[in-house]
């Protein structure tokens, strides 16, 4: 019969593992938030200016997913104020 060793978990890995998941899974949440607010405001809105707040709002969301996603302390602020500012300016444009 063979002796096999157990390894115990690493559970500092295994911390640092789900927090990134988090962190990556709520910027890939919030990417898809301002992607939704863009479509509608493509979708719906009409006119050169809603087009402009749709992809100038959808861009720099994406940065702020991304950058909220990269950095290890919860910085949602950024994105979370900027999606309800596109989501109040393709509103009062439709």
């Amino acid at each position: 019969m063979t002796e096999t060793q157990i390894v115990p978990m690493d559970y500092d890995e295994h911390t640092s593992t789900y927090k990134a998941f988090v962190r990556w899974s709520t910027g890939g949440t919030l990417a898809c938030m301002f992607l939704v607010v863009a479509l509608v405001g493509y979708g719906i809105g009409q006119g050169a200016l809603i087009y402009l707040v749709a992809t100038i709002g959808m861009l720099a969301g994406f940065g702020a997913s991304a950058y909220g996603a990269a950095s290890d302390q919860n910085s949602w602020v950024p994105g979370i104020v900027l999606l309800v500012v596109m989501g109040l300016l393709t509103t009062v444009l439709l």
